[in-house]
């Protein structure tokens, strides 16, 4: 039976009028607007900042890689953790591991998990590559996986984020069509925008409550 003699069925029973049955034509989808690299870069770092998050600029993986090594050094960082070094393979660093207390996680037991976890919630710095941006937001996409633990962008002090300007997207329709195109299921997907923040208390403003107190974004513009 169809939905419109149902209710019209009910209607008479009860003697009123039947329903009026207004049919929506489904809409048809907006294209996205294209935007050039660098309005894309703009908007993310506008936005990021506007959430209490850093962005640097770097034009080489050589010189994104001594960066990151200063700002370790100049915060005083001790105890650093990181997504599984294969991530990193890509860019070609080769010092940063020699040079920093920098703890690369590696698959193993759930001990080593549980290990990794607690050196993750100890750790001043915690580094990591995100999937996308979200210009729209400043927002970052991390598509979690055997090497890339959430525990890197939630646990430390301070999540320092490595990102392409060519994964940039322009909002979260583009995003989540990109992950489907990739394939990558709905449950991994991670989105962090800026540091941890709650006003729970006596509405006042906290940063690092529920995650890292500090966002900074090494973003590769080549």
């Amino acid at each position: 039976m169809k939905r419109e003699d149902f209710l019209a069925r009910v209607a008479a029973q009860l003697d009123r009028a039947g329903p009026r049955i207004q049919r929506r034509e489904t809409p048809h989808a907006t294209p996205t607007p294209a935007h050039s690299r660098e309005q894309l870069v703009q908007r993310f770092s506008t936005e990021l900042e506007k959430v209490g998050g850093a962005v640097q600029l770097h034009a080489s993986a050589a010189q994104l890689e001594l960066a990151l090594i200063e700002f370790a050094r100049a915060s005083g960082a001790r105890r650093m953790v990181s997504f599984g070094k294969r991530c990193f393979e890509q860019l070609g660093f080769d010092r940063l591991w020699r040079e920093l207390p920098l703890n690369a996680w590696e698959r193993g037991d759930a001990g080593c998990a549980q290990e990794f976890r607690a050196a993750a919630a100890d750790a001043d710095i915690g580094l990591s590559i995100a999937e996308l941006g979200l210009a729209a937001t400043g927002s970052m996409l991390f598509a979690c996986a055997p090497d890339r633990p959430r525990a890197v962008s939630l646990l430390p002090r301070t999540h320092v984020a490595i990102l392409e300007s060519s994964a940039l997207v322009p909002d979260l329709a583009a995003a989540l069509l990109a992950l489907a195109q990739r394939g990558v299921p709905a449950s991994s997907a991670l989105f962090v925008t800026g540091p941890s923040r709650t006003s729970d208390i006596e509405n006042d403003l906290t940063l690092g409550v529920h995650g890292p107190a500090a966002v900074c974004v090494f973003l590769l513009h080549s």
